[in-house]
């Protein structure tokens, strides 16, 4: 009887109190195709920005017409909020609204799909560092 566990089944247990994590994502992350990022409200007051704060430095290095925009909304914006896009295509438009209905993830999908041929770097370049403003 053969009892291997192939990487797709098996999981990997960080601690007795917490969910085990499927070796396949571990791998993957390993691999660079896979990142996660959690947060559970200890971000800002650890002095990490939030995910909203996160987008919003993302897109000062990568799309400074859309941070002058997503910089001026008030934290408090939603999706019923006006946005002037003018000047932005239907794709910044369109990741600005998602930002404003608090859809970050999302959002940053959609900036990856947009930017993707333009992004990939060589090996002896790299983005700045977002952290630390």
């Amino acid at each position: 009887m053969n009892t291997d566990v192939s990487a797709e089944d098996r999981v990997i247990s960080l601690g007795p109190d917490l969910a085990a994590i499927p070796e396949r994502l571990m791998l993957a992350h390993a691999r660079g195709e896979v990142l996660f990022i959690c947060g559970a409200g200890i971000s800002r007051p650890a002095g990490l920005p939030d995910f909203r704060q996160l987008v919003l430095d993302v897109y000062e290095v990568l799309d400074g017409g859309v941070h002058a925009i997503l910089g001026g909304l008030p934290r408090a914006a939603c999706s019923q909020w006006v946005t002037n896009c003018t000047g932005l295509t239907d794709q910044q438009s369109a990741e600005v609204r998602r930002f404003t209905a608090e859809d970050y993830d999302i959002v940053l999908g959609m900036l990856e799909r947009r930017l993707d041929d333009k992004t990939r770097l060589s090996p002896s370049q790299s983005l700045p560092p977002l952290m630390g403003r």
